[in-house]
Formats: structure tokens, C-alpha cells, sequence
């Protein structure tokens, strides 16, 4: 009974010493993508309507010092325009370290510009 009490006691501890710090980094990743969210929805027509999809936490070295990392925000969002129907689904990125958002729908009139969005949003979203 003992050895069983034992093994409890050590799983438990386990659990706690070594997984405590993995649940903190996933619910941070959590606040981060609602965080991201929000900013995303600020300038819409329809905040309300907005859909998101593949949304994730990206965390790679700082391009000028790679002793530094940048955690960024990325995914897809689809929300409703002024005549109330969705416009389809369009990249974001959101950069936390420069308070700023991307979105990104693919139709410049400049394809030498829609090359450049979508080489910069690959480095930073890593896709």
C-alpha cells in the first residue's frame, strides 16, 4: 500500500515540477492569440462577424540579435463589409513587440508588392 501511496506521491510531483511550467506557456500562447484577436477585430465594419482560423503563436530568434526572440501572432480572418457579406478569408500577422497588425487579402495592384507580403509573412509566420 505504501508503494502505491508512493508512486501517487511521485506522479503528483511529476506533474507539478516538470508539466507546471508547459500549462503556463500554453495558457500564455492563449492570452496572446485572444490579445491578437482583439487588435485584429478593432478596424473591421462588423467586429462581431469576424471568423478566425489557424491561429497559432510564433516564436522564432530576432533577425538582428539572435539572442533575443520574437514572439508574433498569426492566422486567417474572414469578416462581413458594408453590405454584409463575408469578403473571404485573409492572412494577419500580429507583432506584439511593435503593437502592430497585418492584414494581408493577396489582391495588390502591384504584384511585385503582393510577392513582398507574402515572402514577409512566410518569415514571420514560418508557413
Amino acid at each position: 500500500m505504501k508503494k502505491i501511496v508512493h508512486s501517487l506521491l511521485g506522479c503528483l510531483y511529476f506533474t507539478f515540477v516538470f508539466l507546471n511550467p508547459v500549462f503556463a506557456e500554453v495558457k500564455k500562447d492563449k492570452q496572446l492569440i485572444e490579445k491578437a484577436k482583439e487588435v485584429a477585430k478593432y478596424d473591421l465594419k462588423d467586429p462581431d462577424s469576424a471568423k478566425f482560423r489557424n491561429v497559432r503563436v510564433v516564436t522564432k530568434p530576432a533577425q538582428r540579435d539572435e539572442t533575443k526572440i520574437n514572439t508574433n501572432v498569426c492566422g486567417e480572418l474572414n469578416a462581413k463589409n458594408s453590405y454584409g457579406a463575408y469578403v473571404g478569408y485573409v492572412k494577419f500577422m500580429w507583432l506584439p513587440s511593435l503593437s502592430s497588425i497585418t492584414l494581408y487579402d493577396g489582391k495588390k495592384d502591384i504584384p511585385a508588392l503582393n510577392e513582398k507580403y507574402n515572402e514577409l509573412i512566410d518569415y514571420i509566420c514560418g508557413e
